[in-house]
């Protein structure tokens, strides 16, 4: 069963309708609240068709739910991007999907704004578009654009017995409750989302705290 509830999907709603700034949510948050929504679908599915009245009712709850989580990660968009046209980095936590919107939304305007003054001042850009360096001084990924592969630096919150094969061919673990390692972005993403990792953040690991 998820361990998350309505009112808690709702609260996660509520605080961020409420501010303008973008408000904390973690992977493993996001990941409580579709498995919550994801349960409710379920339960639809199951429901006896006979008992009308219970079948309409977990309808209603599921519209209702995604409706909320829709909405919830909408409005994040929308304040992620208002940052990324700034200049800006959002105050509050983003999920491992926002910071590579936010990643990419930023590299497209800092060329764009570069191509501005080479128009204006009669630089290369103004005839042939540069290529575009990556990179994050944070330890957030970077895209894959270049055709090199991207690591994620995360903290294992459970044990992992079997080894893996990372997409980049190399075998990773078994890994230890606890265990930090660099794995590539695709892998991470899965273990992510069943709560197997937590990102790590390398500015936490160099302040030793």
């Amino acid at each position: 069963m998820p361990d998350m509830t309505h009112d808690e999907l709702q609260d996660l709603w509520k605080r961020e309708v409420l501010s303008s700034d973008l408000q904390d949510l973690d992977d493993t948050t996001l990941s409580r609240a579709v498995q919550f929504v994801s349960a409710i679908r379920v339960a639809v599915a199951d429901a006896d068709p006979s008992d009308t009245l219970t079948k309409r009712v977990l309808e209603q709850e599921a519209l209702v739910s995604e409706s909320i989580l829709r909405d919830l990660l909408e409005l994040r968009q929308i304040k992620i991007l208002r940052a990324a046209l700034s200049g800006q980095q959002p105050s509050g936590q983003m999920i491992l999907a926002e910071e590579e919107l936010h990643a990419r939304v930023s590299r497209a305007i800092a060329s764009h704004q570069d191509f501005m003054s080479d128009c204006t001042e009669g630089g290369p850009q103004a005839v042939i578009a540069r290529p575009e360096a990556h990179g994050d001084a944070t330890g957030s990924p970077t895209t894959e654009n270049d055709g090199k592969m991207s690591y994620l630096l995360v903290r294992f919150l459970k044990d992992v017995d079997t080894p893996v094969v990372g997409l980049d061919g190399l075998t990773y673990g078994p890994f230890r409750e606890n265990d930090i390692a660099t794995i590539p972005l695709a892998n991470a993403r899965v273990w992510l989302r069943d709560r197997t990792v937590a990102r790590v953040d390398i500015r936490w690991l160099e302040r030793g705290e």
